[in-house]
């Protein structure tokens, strides 16, 4: 039996078997053939069958961990495909149109609606890295709204349009608030969320959010001066000014928690040993800040305590299970190939399969021998 399969899922993703890929098939959305032929995945049926064989193919390369020539000789094994590697490698090529709708697809079909209630959504991305690089290469980022994903976007981690912003929220919810750690932090994102009528709960660095005392941006606000006097368990709140290299001066509510002597001790030495790895000396401000946590919004103080802003922030930490969550079941830690078609294919592909494991996992759930009953045995009894 094949060892390497997702570890969450190994009853719920079988793409081994040909009665596990039906059943697999059945959680999908059903028109999956005719898009695979809109959006130009599946042209011709030459060495392959029909559509549903492709995207099988496709969802084993993740599943399976299998190289390409090894996924070849897999695909002609089962019976569902005799093809060369650079074959399967070319038709890849063009399923990435495709893995998009379905990630999309699969996405709508978890949207919680949200009418009056504001609800919490976290916004984070996590890192991918190429054969043979220590850097970050690539991004996925995720929105979640009351547990659930509802928003998915993959970027490379550098280059136009790539980073962790606000100013990349696209086609998500407008009646929730949006919680991003440091990296959303900048004067950039937090503008564009306000022109877009957003709110959100951003953590940020005092160097990467200058803050100012009134609107001319002149006096920048002192920290020391502000927070010395905090205590263990007080929260403030003051409002600030910042500004951005191409952003109009605006205001922002500042909510300050200061952490307990252990956490700010260990917080120290992080920053201490992280300035040390990357070879340069911490500014006295960076030290000082360490002590605390520091958020920036637009809810009012009229709509939402300071404490409530602090406890929802604790939330945001949901995703970051996720992550982790979604790297140990499909295994992601380092990519299988370089070109940027493939790679989009491979972690598509394996989000297409963490969410059928999550889906799967959600309705079974409510079910002890493991399936929804068809509706004649729902009511009365099971004749024989």
């Amino acid at each position: 039996m094949e060892g390497n399969l997702m570890t969450e899922s190994k009853g719920n993703l079988d793409v081994l078997s040909d009665d596990g890929w039906e059943e697999l098939l059945s959680w999908l959305p059903k028109n999956i053939d005719e898009k695979m032929r809109e959006t130009g995945a599946f042209t011709r049926s030459r060495k392959i069958k029909k559509p549903a064989d492709l995207l099988r193919i496709a969802l084993a390369y993740p599943v399976l961990r299998k190289s390409l020539p090894d996924l070849s000789r897999w695909a002609a094994e089962q019976g569902i495909a005799d093809m060369s590697f650079i074959s399967i490698w070319e038709r890849m090529q063009v399923m990435v149109d495709f893995l998009r709708w379905l990630v999309g697809d699969m996405l709508s079909s978890f949207v919680v609606p949200v009418e009056s209630n504001m609800a919490l959504a976290p916004v984070d991305a996590t890192t991918f890295s190429l054969p043979g690089s220590n850097k970050r290469d690539w991004l996925l980022h995720m929105v979640w709204i009351q547990g659930q994903p509802v928003n998915i976007r993959l970027s490379k981690a550098r280059g136009k349009n790539t980073g962790e912003s606000f100013k990349h929220l696209e086609n998500v919810p407008q009646n929730v608030i949006y919680m991003g750690d440091r990296a959303y932090g900048t004067p950039t994102g937090l503008a564009n969320a306000r022109e877009n009528g957003r709110y959100y709960i951003a953590r940020f660095t005092w160097n990467n959010l200058p803050l100012f005392e009134t609107r001319e941006c002149t006096e920048c606000v002192r920290p020391e001066k502000k927070l010395s006097v905090m205590k263990c368990g007080e929260i403030l709140e003051f409002t600030a000014w910042t500004k951005g290299k191409n952003t109009d001066p605006f205001p922002l509510r500042i909510v300050v928690v200061r952490k307990d002597k252990q956490s700010a001790e260990k917080a120290l030495r992080r920053c201490i040993h992280e300035s040390k790895r990357k070879g340069y000396t911490p500014q006295k401000i960076t030290l000082f800040m360490s002590q605390f946590i520091v958020l920036a919004t637009n809810l009012s103080e009229t709509d939402v305590a300071k404490e409530s802003i602090a406890e929802a922030y604790r939330w945001r930490w949901q995703i970051e299970r996720e992550f982790r969550r979604f790297k140990s079941t499909t295994y992601i830690r380092k990519l299988v190939n370089q070109k940027d078609s493939t790679v989009e294919v491979y972690i598509l592909a394996s989000m297409v399969a963490w969410l059928l494991s999550y889906k799967i996992a959600k309705q079974k759930s409510f079910f002890p021998w493991g399936y929804p009953l068809g509706k004649s045995c729902r009511m009365g009894y099971v004749k024989y």
